[in-house]
């Protein structure tokens, strides 16, 4: 058995498919742990959900922003912008099959041995990690509820504009802010306030912001790694005992995943092209 980590795919179903070639993967004895962001601006969103959720209890996928925007889409939160491209997802015949099937995929996920944690972009660091979890898990709880009142007011608090969302706040305002800071955290200042328009490689970001990490003080708690996305700008990435995965493969750089139980071995496949151009 191998467990394996993967960054953000975008709908690279072919280096996807590449990437587990390399590793041998077979899919009645491995795992694959994805951090989030597996649809959208890339060519076939459809399919990398369709292979993910054909391997079963095989693969999990934690929640990226991406899967969120989608998600507020349907639910008709938001409206599609000019660069998605999950439309194939859109026009599926079970379209509303796979939306539920997302709304019930954790935002975080800790491994039963409790050796690491998955999750798509970054910590909080004001709580603890069994905090962090405890406000995911409520969260997760909600998303999965068909016809929730919850889910309605999580969503409509989510995407009001200048909706108050902080760590201090009440509880729909905390658990609004662990869902932004585990689908979307690149920087923030040593209160919490996020910055979110910010995707920059560090040192582009104004003070008093910065990385999430340098906050963060992950060997302080108890020995896990972590393993998360979404910072495609940082790209491949290891401090302390974190590790970004995100290397840019829609950007037309490449597909990475590292095997959990030796992270010396590190995979990676180049881009078939670039299939969209950086802002």
């Amino acid at each position: 058995m191998a467990r394996y980590a993967i960054g953000d795919v975008h709908g690279c179903i072919d280096e996807l498919k590449q990437l587990l070639g390399e590793v041998s993967f077979n899919p009645e004895q491995d795992y694959l742990y994805f951090t989030g962001d597996v649809i959208n601006r890339g060519p076939h969103s459809l399919a990398v959900l369709r292979f993910i959720m054909d391997l079963g209890e095989h693969a999990v996928l934690v929640l990226g922003n991406h899967e969120l925007h989608f998600i507020a889409h349907v639910l008709g939160f938001r409206k599609a912008k000019r660069r998605d491209t999950f439309f194939d997802v859109l026009n599926a015949p079970d379209c509303e099959t796979i939306l539920e099937w997302l709304l019930s995929r954790p935002l975080i996920y800790q491994s039963p041995e409790k050796d690491f944690l998955l999750f798509h972009a970054g910590l909080p660091h004001l709580w603890t990690i069994d905090t962090v979890i405890q406000y995911a898990h409520e969260a997760e709880n909600i998303l999965s509820r068909d016809c929730s009142p919850g889910r309605l007011f999580l969503f409509q608090k989510l995407y009001a504009k200048k909706a108050f969302i902080s760590p201090y706040g009440d509880k729909l305002s905390k658990l609004c802010y662990v869902i932004r800071c585990l689908t979307s955290l690149r920087y923030c200042d040593y209160k919490g306030k996020l910055l979110m328009k910010e995707k920059g490689s560090p040192g582009t970001q104004p003070e008093p912001f910065k990385p999430w990490f340098y906050f963060y003080k992950p060997l302080s708690e108890r020995q896990q790694h972590l393993f998360c996305g979404h910072w495609s700008t940082l790209g491949f990435f290891s401090y302390k005992n974190i590790t970004f995965l995100d290397s840019g493969c829609v950007y037309g750089r490449g597909l990475t995943c590292v095997n959990i139980d030796d992270r010396s071995k590190i995979f990676y496949i180049k881009a078939h092209r670039t299939y969209l151009v950086p802002r």
